[in-house]
């Protein structure tokens, strides 16, 4: 099978290609992306950056003095945690509560992966990277 993605699709599959640091598990014999690759378009955090944003969330569901903040987020109404999150509040970080992405957690995403290229972690498979820009009539 060959995995295809475009966009966001085309990032998901370049991290399929690092996941696990390249480890090859054989689920897919190649690969093809359309605007988008194993490299992040913004940074790419590790846990501890986010944790903020994650703090702040919970504190305004009211889930912060909770002993399982994650079960406690579950049970909030979508009304209530999409105003949260699509709100103007800000992490202590700076960052706005809309920020999460792909996470180095040391796992999954092993390590940066513009350095797992490099040294050549990835899923060896024959892949078609390409990009597309819209054009608007004139």
């Amino acid at each position: 099978m060959t995995i295809f993605g475009e966009s966001a699709g085309g990032s998901s599959v370049g991290f399929h290609l690092t996941a696990y640091n390249g480890r090859d598990d054989k689920l897919f014999r190649g690969a093809a992306m359309e605007s988008g690759n194993p490299v992040a378009y913004g940074a790419l955090n590790t846990s501890e950056w986010y944790q903020p944003l994650y703090d702040t969330i919970s504190s305004q569901a009211g889930c912060n003095s909770s002993l399982n903040s994650l079960k406690c987020l579950r049970s909030v109404p979508y009304e209530i945690l999409n105003g949260i999150i699509n709100g103007t509040t800000t992490a202590s970080n700076g960052a706005a509560l809309t920020k999460f992405g792909p996470t180095v957690d040391g796992d999954l995403i092993a390590r940066y992966t513009s350095l797992q290229l490099a040294d050549g972690d990835f899923v060896k498979v024959p892949i078609i990277s390409g990009g597309r820009k819209d054009f608007l009539p004139a």
